[in-house]
Parts: C-alpha cells; sequence; structure tokens
C-alpha cells in the first residue's frame, strides 16, 4: 500500500516512528538493567513516571541520536543503580529531601525547550501548565508514599524527578551557551 505522502508529513511521520521505536527500545533496555539490579517494577515505575515529566518539562538534549542513545542508556543504567543503592543504604530520608529540591527545581524551570524544537508562547505556557500539575501529583505520590514507607513507588518516583531536574538545569546551561555564542 503506497501513500501519498509530502515531504513535510514523512518527516513527520519518521520523527514519529523513530520516537515510538526510541519509546520501546528505551523500555526494553530498562526492563533488561532492571533485571539485572532485580528491581523490575521499580525500573518500570522510574521509566513511565521520567517519559510523562520529560514529555513536558523538556530539558537537555544530545546534538546527535548516537549520542542521545548512549547518554541515554548510561543514565538508565545509573538510574536504575541508584534504585537499588537506595534500597539497600536505606537512605529514603535523604533522597525525600533531594526529591523536594529537584521538584522545586522541576516546577520553576520547566519547560526548557530546544533549538531542534523552539517552543512558542502558547506552547510554553500549556506546557508549563502541565508539567506544573505533574509535578504536584508527583510531589503527593512521593510524600504520601514517603510517609506510608511504600518503597516500590516513592524510590522511582523520586529518581525519575532527580533526573529530570538535572535535565532541566542542564538544557539551560546548553540554551544560555548557545545564546552567548549567537551574540
Amino acid at each position: 500500500m503506497k501513500f501519498n505522502l509530502s515531504n513535510s508529513d514523512e518527516d513527520i511521520y519518521s520523527y514519529g516512528l523513530f520516537m515510538f521505536l526510541s519509546f520501546v527500545i528505551f523500555g526494553v533496555i530498562t526492563i533488561v538493567f532492571g533485571i539485572i539490579f532485580n528491581c523490575v517494577i521499580e525500573s518500570i515505575l522510574f521509566y513511565l513516571f521520567f517519559q510523562l515529566l520529560r514529555k513536558y518539562c523538556g530539558g537537555y538534549h544530545a546534538e546527535t541520536s548516537g549520542k542521545c542513545e548512549i547518554m541515554t542508556t548510561i543514565i538508565i543504567l545509573i538510574c536504575i543503580a541508584s534504585i537499588k543503592a537506595v534500597e539497600y543504604l536505606k537512605i529514603e530520608n535523604i533522597l525525600f529531601l533531594i526529591s523536594i529540591l529537584f521538584f522545586t527545581i522541576t516546577y520553576i524551570l520547566s519547560p526548557v525547550d530546544t533549538k531542534e524544537n523552539p517552543l512558542s508562547k502558547e506552547e510554553k505556557d500549556e506546557f508549563q501548565k502541565i508539567s506544573r500539575i505533574i509535578a504536584l501529583v508527583m510531589l503527593s505520590i512521593i510524600s504520601i508514599t514517603f510517609i506510608a514507607k511504600f518503597n516500590l513507588l516513592f524510590i522511582p518516583c523520586c529518581v525519575s524527578i532527580v533526573l529530570e531536574g538535572v535535565l532541566l538545569i542542564a538544557g539551560k546551561i546548553k540554551n544560555s551557551k548557545r545564546k552567548i555564542d549567537i551574540e
């Protein structure tokens, strides 16, 4: 079956397919690391929380897809190892405090766009509202699960908001360096 698509439509569909395949491939990588570290459910929850945040908050993006794939794989590995480390070291109190700090960063800085995908004023306003709602819901989950000592949900949610906060800071730095280079 052949479709008559314009070049711009073809680019949009190609990008959409690339994003879907990336989501699936990194989901599989997350599960594999979860199996290795014996925390599959926590790994899946981390990945889903992070993807939800990332979609609306934005942040740092690598210059090439190859660099992105390598960095994302390493970051997923570090995050899943961190989930396991928090469980092992029993440092939930410290993680709770760090998560509140990174919730604040996420709430204030979101969304951060990129030169490859700049946001219009309307999109920024819309994404800011959505990202703040998501961040507030995640803060609620973090607080409730911390009090209830439900680490299965608490730790992955915390790690995802910390990661997103780091990526937002890195994205802001990258954008400010780019503005300096332009001037």
